[in-house]
């Protein structure tokens, strides 16, 4: 047994331990499922997974890591109904536990209850959130039209980010857009241009914003050819740059042309978040 399984056992045999109300003999049962369903889930064989925690809760309808895992094995496979209601029987044992709060807001955000979802991020405390957790509540905020909240939030997490996250900031930008912060905006940008210049996300991020907000076609073309020239191009920076030169070319855009733009690049950014979320699901939380 390797050492992963060896804790995973023993984290299991503590907390079914506790259940006195349970012989000995349903005990060893519930510890046997439980374990084998969390093997299922690093296997991402789901359904299986969901078989043994049944066999868990039919001796203990309380346990607290087979109602969790059983909320997660249900998000991924998208029964997004059954995963809410068991999220909220773990967090009836245990309301604190970070894992529950945070998969359950990812759940409401999958099926685009905003409000939910932000309720129970709420919920987490400060000093606990991740950098992913506090760019997700800046984006549930944005959902909810909390735009200076949201904006506080992004800023937080953006000055600890060690890497570009081309989705996060597209919605920062639309935030700082709404709110008329056009010169955040430029500092944003020009601060990330230094950090990031050799990133190909964000090269094409900054092709995008310069065009959209400040329609600097002339800067958007002469950034996307240089990173080509010094790295090399592929599909994604060519397509960018036949763009830029098209849009710029036709500087007379109408206004509802322009917006249509950014409709476009906030449409893609719901549908890769709404992946990673599901993504982020996939790891198995012990604890």
């Amino acid at each position: 047994m390797n050492l992963t399984n060896k804790i995973t056992l023993l984290l299991v045999s503590t907390f079914i331990i506790g259940c006195s109300s349970v012989d000995s003999k349903k005990l060893k049962e519930a510890e046997h499922s439980l374990l084998k369903g969390m093997n299922y889930a690093r296997e991402q064989r789901y359904t299986e997974a969901l078989k043994e925690y049944d066999k868990v809760l039919d001796i203990d309808s309380n346990n607290f890591y087979a109602l969790k895992e059983t909320a997660r094995a249900n998000g991924i496979l998208k029964n997004y109904k059954e995963s809410i209601s068991f999220y909220k029987q773990a967090l009836k044992i245990n309301e604190k536990d970070i894992n529950s709060l945070t998969g359950i807001s990812y759940i409401y955000y999958l099926t685009e209850d905003f409000s939910k979802a932000l309720k129970y991020i709420k919920q987490i405390p400060l000093d606990e959130l991740t950098i992913d957790t506090k760019l997700f509540k800046g984006l549930l905020l944005f959902e909810n039209n909390d735009d200076q909240d949201g904006i506080f939030e992004f800023e937080e997490a953006f000055n600890q980010i060690d890497h570009f996250d081309k989705e996060y900031a597209n919605i920062y930008m639309t935030l700082l857009s709404k709110e008329k912060k056009v010169e955040k905006m430029r500092i944003f940008l020009e601060e990330n241009k230094n950090k990031y210049s050799h990133n190909e996300d964000f090269i094409i991020f900054f092709a995008e914003s310069i065009e959209n907000y400040f329609y600097e076609f002339d800067i958007a073309e002469e950034m996307l050819k240089r990173y080509i020239a010094t790295y090399g191009g592929n599909d994604n920076l060519y397509v960018a740059l036949a763009k830029t030169i098209y849009n710029g070319q036709r500087t007379k855009n109408s206004k509802h042309e322009k917006k249509q733009n950014l409709k476009n690049i906030e449409k893609q950014n719901n549908i890769t978040i709404k992946g990673r979320l599901r993504k982020s699901l996939w790891i198995t939380k012990i604890i």
